[in-house]
């Protein structure tokens, strides 16, 4: 896509909560692709209900969970809602049972067609800066494949795990 990419507006999904179910959709298709993992035709539905009954808690109004969306605005019609063109989330997560729920962004996700544009490190600064301003001191995440995109914005090492019977590298960020 060689088109100049114009404005990005961030919103969180409480203001586009209709998207709720196309959200899931590529959350759980980037998920499976993490994971290696092929789809499964006789779970694949009842998974997507549980992202979608997931991303619904996200718009109660709390500070967490919360997910946000940016999107791509077209300057000549700019008072509509944008294509949305990303997605991360603030979530409570136990990566491993044995420690108490910590905060964790997850669901870090640009749509294909517009990758490489800077958007991805726009939603982590975004996401970033809304939990500090929200009085959370430390982030985690982890990721299969993505460790140099976060070694580059300052995110520390904490380590491997295995999660779902693959390999992650889980990264923290303090505040």
């Amino acid at each position: 896509m060689n088109e100049p990419l114009g404005e990005l507006r961030f919103k969180n999904l409480n203001q586009r909560a209709s998207c709720i179910e196309q959200i899931a959709l590529w959350h759980h298709h980037e998920w499976l692709r993490g994971t290696g993992k092929a789809i499964d035709p006789s779970t694949f539905g009842s998974q997507l209900d549980q992202r979608v009954e997931l991303l619904k808690q996200h718009v109660n109004g709390e500070t967490i969970p919360s997910t946000f969306i940016v999107e791509k605005v077209d300057s000549d019609i700019s008072e509509f809602d944008g294509d949305i063109v990303g997605t991360v989330s603030l979530v409570n997560y136990d990566l491993n049972d044995q420690r108490s729920a910590s905060k964790w962004i997850t669901n870090l996700f640009v749509v294909p067609d517009y990758r490489g544009k800077g958007i991805g490190s726009e939603l982590l600064q975004f996401a970033e800066e809304f939990a500090a301003g929200s009085n959370v001191d430390a982030l985690n995440l982890y990721t299969h494949d993505q460790q140099e995109f976060y070694k580059k914005r300052a995110w520390q090492v904490l380590g491997d795990a295995r999660l779902h019977n693959s390999m992650v590298t889980v990264f923290r960020k303090n505040f």
